[in-house]
C-alpha cells in the first residue's frame, strides 16, 4: 500500500472505491487485520449477540490503525450497505444504479480522491459504461487505477480498449485464474463453456473443477505504470 499510495502522490493512505461492493468484503479484509481463510470461519459460526452489534465489536477489535485504506462502496442494495458501513468495512457507501443514473454529489466528491477502483466477476455491458461514468466523474486531475476481474466469457477487449484510449496501461496481475465463485451447477456450466469456445479461450480459463475463475486485470496511467512497475505491486 505504501509504494501504491506513494505512486498516486498520496501520502498515509490509498482511498478505494469497491463497486458492485455488497456486503463489503473487500473493505473487511483492508481495514481489518483479517485473512480471508477468518472471514469464512467468522460467517460460519453462530450468531452470539445481536446483528451488527456483535459483529461490530468483533471487527473493532482487529481494525487496523491507522488504517492504510479509506473505502468506499457502491451497490444498489441498501441493506447491505448498511451493514458494510456498520461492521466498518467502508467509510462511505452510495445506494446508486449508475447504468440509470448520473453520480450523486457525494460519489462524485468521493470520486474526486478515488486512488483505485476495483470490481470483480461483473458481465461487460454493466461494466463497460459504469466504469466509464466513474472515470468522467472523477475529473480531469483525478486518474484512478482500474483493479477489475470482468467475467471470462464475455469478450472484455472493449473495455481494455477504452482505458487504453484514455492513456491507460493495461497489464494483466495474475499468470493463472484464479477462483472466483463456484459454479451453480451444471448447467451454468455448459453455458459457459459454450461462451468460452465462442471467444476462442481454453476451458480452463474460465472453469477449474467446481469454480468460476477469471483473471485480474490492472489498468493505471501511463505515467504511473512508468514510475511504479507491475513487478513491485505485490500484487500475485
Amino acid at each position: 500500500a505504501h509504494e501504491t499510495a506513494h505512486a498516486v502522490g498520496n501520502e498515509d493512505h490509498l482511498r478505494v472505491l469497491d463497486l458492485a461492493c455488497g456486503f463489503g468484503t473487500n473493505g473487511a479484509l483492508l481495514k481489518h487485520d483479517l485473512s480471508l481463510s477468518a472471514l469464512y470461519d467468522f460467517y460460519e459460526r453462530d450468531a452470539e449477540g445481536p446483528i451488527p452489534d456483535f459483529d461490530h465489536a468483533f471487527f473493532g477489535g482487529r481494525r487496523l490503525r491507522p488504517s492504510p485504506f479509506e473505502v468506499g462502496g457502491i451497490d444498489v442494495a441498501e441493506n447491505a450497505l448498511a451493514y458494510g458501513k456498520a461492521c466498518g468495512f467502508m467509510d462511505e457507501t452510495f445506494a446508486e444504479n449508475l447504468i440509470e443514473n448520473a453520480p450523486s454529489d457525494a460519489l462524485a466528491k468521493f470520486l474526486a480522491g478515488t486512488d483505485i477502483i476495483t470490481e470483480v466477476g461483473a458481465v461487460l455491458d454493466i461494466l463497460l459504461p459504469v466504469i466509464e461514468v466513474l472515470l468522467d466523474a472523477s475529473g480531469d486531475r483525478t486518474r484512478p487505477w482500474l483493479l477489475l476481474g470482468p467475467r471470462r466469457d464475455v469478450a472484455d477487449e472493449p473495455l481494455w480498449d477504452m482505458a487504453r484510449a484514455r492513456g491507460y496501461r493495461v497489464e494483466t496481475v495474475n499468470r493463472e485464474p484464479v477462483r472466483y465463485r463456484r459454479l451453480l451447477g451444471e448447467k451454468e456450466r455448459q453455458v459457459i463453456l459454450e461462451k468460452l469456445a465462442e471467444l476462442g479461450r481454453e476451458p480452463s480459463q474460465g472453469i477449474e473443477g467446481d469454480y468460476f475463475v477469471l483473471y485480474l486485470v490492472l489498468a493505471r496511467p501511463e505515467e504511473h505504470a512508468r514510475a511504479l512497475p507491475l513487478s513491485a505491486l505485490a500484487l500475485d
